[in-house]
């Protein structure tokens, strides 16, 4: 059981994602907001309501906006994949799952059932928490995301940073990025897609 307060109330927002030679965008990343803080809703896994609040997504997805040939980002943890990985491999294919670095990247039992779906999946939260190269190394996943706080090392790290998860994953995204002189400090570097405020804020 769930167990929602009658006065539980959420929303869904969305996000773009940019390909950054042309500003055209390639995928939306959807975002759940409520009256709850998520810092409270989300303070341990809940498999139950993320899978409730997945199918929620979906169906604001498809009543309103589906592009088959749009890329659809939705936030869950890897207890999720554990769980419920045959459900997630049969939803449509431009259907992908962020997998947040709080995750126990060190349980090969989960390890094994994201890469079961792991041309599905991002590694988002690059360079926190359990956001490394070696997890990375370890899923292979089509994409990762890297943190903001990626910007507070130098350039050569992050071209660095780049090329190694780039030996992995199909998509790297730079997420946060807020104006315009961050913006063109990783089209400098090499980036090719980012998404954040610098783009507006999500709708």
């Amino acid at each position: 059981m769930l167990g929602f307060s009658p006065n539980f109330q959420f929303t869904f927002r969305t996000e773009p994602v940019k390909e950054l030679k042309i500003y055209e965008t390639v995928a939306h990343e959807v975002l759940f907001q409520s009256n709850v803080p998520n810092r409270i809703l989300f303070s341990r896994e809940n498999p139950e309501l993320e899978h409730f609040i997945l199918h929620k997504a979906i169906e604001f997805i498809q009543a309103g906006f589906f592009d088959k040939n749009t890329m659809y980002m939705l936030n869950i943890s890897a207890s999720v994949v554990e769980r419920y990985c045959d459900h997630l491999s049969r939803l449509p294919e431009n259907f992908f799952f962020d997998v947040g670095t709080k995750s126990n990247f060190s349980n090969e039992h989960i390890i094994s059932k994201l890469r079961e779906i792991r041309d599905r999946i991002f590694v988002d939260g690059y360079g926190i928490s359990n956001g490394n190269r070696h997890t990375v190394k370890k899923i292979e996943p089509y994409g990762v995301k890297f943190d903001p706080i990626m910007l507070q090392t130098t350039d050569i790290i992050l071209q660095r940073h780049l090329k190694e998860v780039s030996q992995y994953s199909e998509m790297v995204v730079f997420k946060m990025i807020s104006n315009i002189d961050e913006l063109e400090r990783i089209k400098s570097l090499g980036f090719t897609y980012a998404q954040g405020y610098v783009f507006g804020k999500p709708v």
